[in-house]
């Protein structure tokens, strides 16, 4: 029952500008337990663990654009061949290049170092 949820739409802000106890702040007078994150990755990662400390109470659950997509208020999703074939990603960098482009390589450039940590693990547990 969303009638009774209280919504914020935050402003388009750099995870460092938000006014997190003033947010806080808001949740708290509004009593929520369950506070849902709408924010995309990694940026509602990074805004939960600053306003985390401002909380007296609750849960945040990170859900991206999970609440947009159902909804029906975001972009179009990627034909269902695609979403079938996990190339979602490739369709939304295709939308909106600048910002997929960056949050893609901000992934990928992870990758090498945690395969090789991957590797070392399960090299170390072999040997043991």
């Amino acid at each position: 029952d969303v009638e009774g949820m209280t919504f914020y739409e935050l402003p388009f802000l750099n995870v460092e500008d938000f006014d997190y106890e003033n947010i806080a702040r808001m949740v708290e007078e509004d009593g929520a337990q369950i506070i849902w994150v709408a924010l995309g990755a990694p940026k509602q990662c990074y805004f939960m663990q600053r306003l985390e400390p401002f909380l007296k109470s609750g849960v945040m659950i990170g859900v991206g654009a999970a609440f947009k997509f159902f909804s029906g208020t975001a972009e179009k999703r990627a034909p269902e061949w695609m979403i079938k074939r996990h190339l979602e990603f490739v369709y939304r960098i295709l939308q909106d290049p600048k910002k997929q482009i960056k949050r893609c390589w901000q992934i990928v450039s992870c990758l090498p170092g945690m395969i090789r940590e991957e590797k070392k693990r399960k090299k170390e547990l072999s040997n043991t």
